[in-house]
């Protein structure tokens, strides 16, 4: 808190206009108010005014695109690009009908559904319930989670392009009388817009070019640091200490996995104090800083753990095959990509093997996308394990679901391009 308000303190509009000194002098008043505030309060406020950060940074985006556009196109007029409030996209979304719209496009595909209770899986039943109005399924476990699905940036982006200046004044005043847009009513301007929306979005898929540059985000077990005894480490996330949700346990599960004992230490007895405080541990995990003289002001989220199967792995001789392939992740300075073999199975390419790669060959990175020519679906390839020697996979749309394994191509095509895509959308 002490560094929210330092930093609040030290920010200053731009400008000088009336509003601005408004601002500040609302703000100031805030700081210096004698309300106490603890930590969980201060997380709730903070998400209640997440939107004032998202206008900020879309006047800072207006600021530059005017810039931009200023240099190439000398008739442009800066107020052509014209910052939208979330709110209304929101509130057009349910006013023009399109609110459970992908909800329903999930669930006519078959997939499944997320609730904003931390992405817990919703049964459609309960969803139905919920949209009914049913009062015992009004909570937020019972509510959709749109983020589940790439797709709900279109809807918000097929919005966007129909509201125009005239929309905003309208909400503009409608917000300033009553101080809420919850009764203002603007007709879609284009006839049949729900119905030509669920066909587009049911028909699309979002295609990104995967970074062939040999990243090595691409694998799970790829780029590790030997220690003096012989012991590998490498960076986790730090919610990976987490221990069947367990205080004592992840505290036990720190004394054995974390590198150095001085932000052991510190991580330590930052988290026991949360604890005292009965903070859930998720949220406890996530407060975690590191000492300030390393690290000022900085929050871990990733951390240098040593790597554990049922004890901490080392370079031993008689370890087995998967440590060989430890030993040579290390090597290799991790790895960049998997060769397809001719038998369908892969073989991992090194950091520094990678710019010697025969490049008639073909190659898998992270956010390839693979068609499956037996159950005919789309799958993105999210990592690979060295150890088992697998992908990972999920359909194309889901950013929770992990959908399974791929230990060999033969039932793959690695789809390379757009028109590949568009290729296997027809099938």
């Amino acid at each position: 808190w002490d560094n929210i308000t330092y930093l609040a303190k030290n920010m200053r509009p731009s400008d000088n206009t009336k509003m601005a000194k408004k601002t500040i002098k609302r703000k100031e008043k805030l700081l210096s108010s004698d309300a106490s505030y603890d930590e969980m309060n201060i997380n709730d406020q903070a998400m209640e005014k997440r939107y004032t950060e998202t206008a900020y940074v879309a006047r800072y985006l207006k600021q530059e695109l005017i810039k931009l556009c200023n240099k190439y196109d000398d008739n442009f007029k800066d107020n052509q690009i014209i910052p939208i409030r979330g709110k209304i996209t929101g509130h057009l979304r349910h006013h023009w009908g399109i609110g459970n719209m992908l909800a329903d496009i999930r669930m006519a595909e078959g997939r499944k559904l997320h609730s904003n209770d931390d992405n817990k899986e919703l049964s459609y039943d309960d969803f139905y319930a919920h949209r009914r109005g049913d009062d015992d399924k009004q909570g937020k476990e019972y509510q959709f989670n749109k983020r589940c699905d790439h797709r709900h940036h279109l809807i918000d982006a097929a919005i966007l392009g129909l509201i125009n200046r005239s929309m905003l004044q309208q909400a503009s005043r409608e917000s300033a009388t009553k101080g809420h847009i919850k009764n203002w009513r603007y007709d879609c301007p284009i006839d049949n817009f729900h119905a030509f929306l669920k066909l587009t979005i049911s028909n699309y898929i979002v295609w990104n070019q995967p970074n062939r540059l040999g990243g090595g985000a691409f694998f799970d077990e790829t780029l590790y640091h030997l220690h003096d005894d012989k012991k590998l480490s490498k960076r986790y996330d730090i919610a990976d200490l987490i221990k069947d949700n367990n205080y004592d346990k992840t505290i036990a599960n720190m004394q054995n996995r974390i590198v150095g004992q001085e932000i052991k230490d510190s991580l330590i007895k930052q988290l026991q104090q949360h604890q005292q405080k009965n903070i859930p541990l998720k949220d406890a995990i996530n407060k975690l800083y590191f000492p300030e003289h390393l690290k000022p002001n900085n929050n871990v989220k990733k951390i240098k753990l040593y790597y554990f199967a049922k004890t901490a792995i080392s370079f031993k001789k008689d370890y087995g095959h998967a440590n060989k392939k430890l030993q040579a992740a290390y090597l290799h300075s991790g790895f960049a990509c998997a060769e397809i073999l001719d038998d369908g199975k892969f073989k991992l390419i090194g950091h520094k093997d990678f710019s010697k790669r025969d490049k008639t060959k073909s190659y898998i990175f992270k956010g390839d996308l693979l068609y499956n020519e037996e159950d005919r679906k789309i799958y993105c390839v999210k990592k690979f394990s060295i150890r088992n020697n697998i992908l990972v996979i999920y359909h194309w749309h889901d950013v929770f679901v992990k959908e399974g394994f791929i230990t060999n191509m033969k039932d793959y095509v690695l789809i390379n391009n757009q028109q590949h895509l568009a290729q296997f959308m027809k099938t």
